[in-house]
């Protein structure tokens, strides 16, 4: 099935979209698909939450009860949605570029160039947060990485160490995700079959008050543990 749309009214360049067709069938032939069920899906997970780290804050900013219903309501609001219009898209433009191909297809290529490098550049920022929160959650049992010799040398070799991992290519990142998974996963684990005796029920409709309640915290919170793709 060809990738171009066809009778759409959408500024698409189907010339250009027409002449990869045949590469891209041939392409699509041959290849071998590097990664299997289990590590597309640990590469999704990771993408789209990489486990419940970061979640406190919206128990602090609203109670408990904003939180859960945040947490319950928020992926039927804004996460459907999005899987569904990722899903087709993804489908007439089966390309590795993803919504660069989109943007492209749709408003041309210098649109499509500024998409991927906000893309790029919001990756980057957003990384840069993932290596500080973690290492915020080892100072509590090593205080001794609050201090900036031992807290820069974790950091650039936490950042090191992943960069040359990603260079070996998309087999070995899939791999040693599934790994970490297991790594990642198994406190949580851990934490709840020690914690559901001794659950309280009654705590979760618990509500702060108007004036503690951060409204802004709390939806930014929820936006960014649920937005990803």
């Amino acid at each position: 099935v060809s990738p171009c749309p066809r009778n759409s009214s959408m500024a698409v360049r189907v010339e250009d979209c027409r002449s990869n067709d045949a590469t891209i069938s041939t392409a699509s032939e041959q290849s071998r698909r590097p990664l299997g069920l289990l590590t597309i899906a640990v590469l999704i997970f990771y993408n789209v939450a990489g486990g419940p780290f970061g979640v406190e804050d919206a128990v602090s900013d609203g109670g408990p009860f904003w939180a859960l219903l945040g947490f319950l309501v928020f992926p039927f609001v804004w996460c459907v949605p999005e899987a569904c219009v990722t899903a087709e898209l993804a489908t007439m433009f089966p390309h590795n570029s993803g919504y660069v191909t989109w943007v492209t297809a749709a408003f041309g290529p210098f649109w499509g160039f500024l998409e991927g490098w906000l893309s790029w550049l919001s990756g980057v920022m957003d990384n840069a947060i993932y290596p500080v929160l973690l290492l915020q959650y080892l100072v509590q049992h090593w205080p001794q990485l609050n201090d900036e010799g031992p807290r820069v040398a974790f950091l650039v070799g936490f950042i090191t160490f992943f960069t040359l991992l990603s260079l070996r290519g998309i087999e070995v990142v899939g791999g040693t995700a599934a790994v970490l998974s297991l790594f990642v996963l198994s406190p949580f684990v851990v934490m709840v079959v020690l914690g559901v005796p001794q659950m309280d029920p009654s705590r979760w409709a618990k509500r702060n008050s108007e004036s503690e309640v951060d409204v802004i915290e709390l939806l930014n919170t929820l936006f960014w543990n649920i937005n990803y793709w």
